[in-house]
């Protein structure tokens, strides 16, 4: 069955009309119920690059935010007088950087589409799925909350889909090289992203033992997928170790604080005990936040323990989580 253009069509009007309908709320309202203290950041480093200025915050260079969603709202304050510039002005300014995550968003609901179709088909439990995500209020939330979630969210489906679709054990260069772009775009998008290299290199190597291609291939295979992603991040890597002499992204002053915490009182055995506590902590997070994903994981636990025993097969069982019918219980239970 081919894909259905009209139910996909109408899904996609029915999501853009109730993510853009809130643009036209005041902006006291706007900020109160969906942007954070990040948003504002982020658009402060976006306008300065854009006014020429480099990655700059406050009266320094900074490496700490998400590329890819400043880089992309940078062109919006392209002369940009911010001396003469009214509040009508600058909130129309973070209106529109809004659109940006809105088409993202949009975007993921036909990922999300195409990957839930591989497993169910253009059936109801697709087409339900969909809607989840087309009203689901947080998924709304998070499309509005003038970060880089949304974009993040379109570039993990991206690199999903284009691995199931393409890439998987593909013979020709071309899909694994442009599997290397998405999976750049999607590290550009949000650091932590660069985990589906982990899961990549793991599937690629759990396919060679299982003697579904040789190692050779497999080697060249993300040789050229790791080419790809060095194409795209690369130039930005270079363009922020030019102004900030950063190797690595250096993380905000949440985290900073959370290192002076550590650092401040907490030594030795104490130091330990402290990050033992914030890994159970961690854990039990979905458990309070979202009982369903929680659930939903034990579930998972217990199916892998029937099916098999041997640690390689809970191994395999770990990456299936990344099907899609696991990431549509991701998505519905945040």
């Amino acid at each position: 069955m081919g894909v259905p253009v009209k139910l996909l069509l109408g899904l996609l009007l029915l999501a853009a009309f109730v993510r853009f309908m809130p643009l036209f709320h005041s902006m006291e309202v706007i900020d109160n119920q969906s942007l954070v203290d990040d948003t504002y950041l982020s658009l402060e480093i976006a306008k300065n690059i854009g006014l020429g200025q480099g990655p700059s915050y406050k009266d320094g260079y900074t490496s700490g935010y998400q590329p890819l969603y400043v880089l992309l709202t940078a062109p919006l304050f392209i002369g940009f007088d911010e001396a003469d510039a009214t509040v009508a002005d600058l909130d129309a300014k973070v209106r529109q950087a809004l659109v940006i995550p809105i088409l993202f968003d949009l975007g993921s609901l036909v990922l999300l589409g195409l990957l839930l179709a591989r497993q169910f088909g253009w059936g109801t439990a697709t087409t339900a799925g969909l809607l989840l995500w087309a009203l689901h209020p947080m998924v709304i939330k998070t499309a509005l909350n003038g970060m880089e979630t949304s974009l993040a969210t379109f570039f993990l489906l991206f690199t999903l889909y284009w691995y199931q679709a393409k890439a998987i054990r593909s013979v020709h260069w071309q899909p694994r090289l442009l599997f290397g772009f998405i999976m750049g775009l999607a590290v550009l998008a949000r650091i932590d992203l660069v985990i589906l290299g982990f899961w990549v290199l793991v599937t690629e190597l759990l396919a060679v033992r299982r003697q579904q291609w040789s190692l050779s291939q497999a080697s060249q295979s993300l040789l050229i997928t790791f080419f790809g992603f060095l194409l795209v991040y690369s130039p930005w890597w270079l363009w922020s170790y030019h102004y900030t002499g950063d190797l690595f992204p250096v993380s905000g002053s949440g985290v900073r604080f959370q290192s002076l915490i550590l650092m401040n009182g907490h030594e030795g055995n104490q130091s330990l005990l402290w990050t033992l506590a914030s890994l159970v902590a961690t854990f039990l997070y979905p458990a309070v936040k979202s009982p369903l994903l929680f659930l939903s994981l034990i579930v998972l636990s217990v199916m892998a323990w029937r099916k098999r025993r041997k640690p390689q097969h809970w191994l395999q069982d770990f990456f299936a989580c990344f099907r899609p019918w696991s990431l549509l219980l991701l998505f519905v239970s945040t």
